[in-house]
């Protein structure tokens, strides 16, 4: 009589894709930490470890968009981060392109506050990190809302306004303290920081185009067991968002701090604060019951 065959312990190859994506999330995540406490101790102290050279700011760039990649990776397959990735990249190029043209400030490498010309490259970067952690914070904020008919709405216009805000928050810094003002001085009468009205419209209307052609490139299409088989975990990647958001802001907090731009410190301050609390209270309200995801 023929034995059944013991069942296999051999790990599934979506549970290995799991494990090395976990892996992967803890080398990157952690190495944006270090390098992140490394740029705060030079805004505090100038010059620190690395002279006057941008590299740390380079790096950081790079080890926040990976950090965001890997840990977006537990929840969406990594060809849909891709695609989204290169959207956001070439949405705002296009974007930069355009207010560079129009003579504004916020263009280029300008507009991230790096002065090294060998780091243009940075912005396209900045703004994946930006919208891909500004839609994850938004839809964290708006757990406890997954199951109301304008959530999608919802997510989409808290996206754009936390982008135009990371975007507002880097401006005072490329002028006052990288000394990269550039464009039409009339433009900037009425602007933010010598960024102007307009072009922030712009860089706005650029951040709800991207929202809108990425938003279907970040719908997990698997079934959830094997989301979960992958390492996928929805509030984490939030939390990550909310982390990587917050503490990119606390950069910048420190640099207005250290520079005497008290307004722009205020307004850090006070979305700093209306966030965590935010936060929050969607949690307290999702704790009791775990409401179902409505994917977005």
């Amino acid at each position: 009589m023929n034995q059944a065959d013991p069942p296999s312990t051999e790990p599934s190859p979506e549970t290995r894709r799991g494990r090395l994506g976990r892996h992967l999330r803890r080398v990157f995540i952690g190495a944006f930490i270090l390098d992140l406490l490394l740029v705060w101790a030079r805004l505090i102290h100038p010059g620190w470890l690395v002279g006057d050279s941008q590299i740390a700011e380079g790096v950081l760039v790079i080890l926040g968009v990976a950090a965001t990649l890997a840990a977006f990776l537990g929840e969406l397959p990594a060809q849909n981060l891709l695609l989204a990735s290169l959207l956001i990249a070439g949405i705002s190029v296009a974007a930069d392109s355009l207010t560079a043209k129009a003579g504004l400030p916020l263009a280029g490498g300008q507009h991230a506050g790096i002065s090294d010309v060998s780091l243009v490259w940075a912005p396209p970067l900045i703004r994946v990190f930006e919208i891909l952690n500004s839609r994850g914070l938004a839809r964290l904020v708006l757990r406890p809302q997954r199951q109301n008919a304008n959530y999608g709405f919802w997510v989409l216009g808290l996206t754009v306004l936390l982008a135009v805000a990371f975007e507002m928050n880097l401006g005072p810094l490329a002028t006052f303290v990288s000394g990269c003002s550039s464009g039409k001085p009339e433009y900037a009468l009425a602007g933010w920081h010598s960024t102007s009205c307009l072009a922030l419209g712009v860089r706005a209307l650029a951040a709800l185009l991207t929202v809108a052609v990425v938003t279907p490139s970040l719908i997990d299409k698997r079934p959830n067991s094997l989301t979960a088989a992958v390492g996928g975990n929805r509030d984490s990647v939030g939390l990550f968002s909310f982390w990587g958001w917050a503490s990119s802001n606390f950069l910048f907090l420190t640099v207005a701090t250290t520079h005497g731009l008290w307004l722009a410190a205020m307004l850090i301050a006070i979305e700093l604060l209306l966030l965590i609390a935010l936060v929050l209270i969607a949690e307290s309200k999702s704790g009791a019951g775990r409401v179902p995801e409505r994917q977005q």
